[in-house]
C-alpha cells in the first residue's frame, strides 16, 4: 500500500522518496469529523489515494505508478454544497462556485485526489 505523509506544521509532503512543499488550509488543519466547507482547514486522516491530476508543462509525469492525467483548462473542481456535482470535478464555467484547476500559482500543479467525502459526497462535509 502506497502512503503519502503530509506534515502539516512544516507544509511538506512525503512520498516514498519524494519531499516537497505541499499546501495547508489557511486554517491550518482539524478533526475530519469538524471539517466544513469553507473554514479553511485541512482535514486529518488516512484516506485512499483516487488519483492524481498533473498541470502540463509544470511537472512531470514521469515513474508516477497511480492513475492520473493531466488537468486542462476548463477543469474545475466543486466546492459549492448546493451544486449536484458537490466535490467531484466538473468542467467551467459552471453557475456555482468551483476551484479552476489550472491556477495562475503553482498550487494546483500536482493535485493527489483522495476519498475523503466522495462516497457519496455530503454537501458542505
Amino acid at each position: 500500500m502506497s502512503v503519502i505523509h503530509v506534515d502539516v506544521a512544516a507544509g511538506r509532503l512525503r512520498f516514498g522518496d519524494l519531499d516537497m512543499a505541499c499546501t495547508i488550509g489557511r486554517s491550518g488543519a482539524c478533526a475530519a469529523a469538524d471539517k466544513r466547507e469553507g473554514d479553511g482547514c485541512t482535514p486529518l486522516g488516512n484516506w485512499p489515494i483516487r488519483a492524481v491530476l498533473l498541470r502540463p508543462g509544470k511537472v512531470s509525469a514521469t515513474g508516477i505508478a497511480l492513475p492520473w492525467r493531466w488537468t486542462h483548462a476548463g477543469d474545475g473542481w466543486s466546492d459549492d454544497p448546493a451544486d449536484p456535482a458537490y466535490n467531484r470535478p466538473v468542467r467551467l464555467p459552471r453557475p456555482f462556485s468551483t476551484e479552476s484547476l489550472q491556477r495562475s500559482d503553482e498550487a494546483y500543479d500536482v493535485i493527489v485526489i483522495l476519498g475523503h467525502n466522495d462516497a457519496p459526497p455530503v454537501p458542505g462535509m
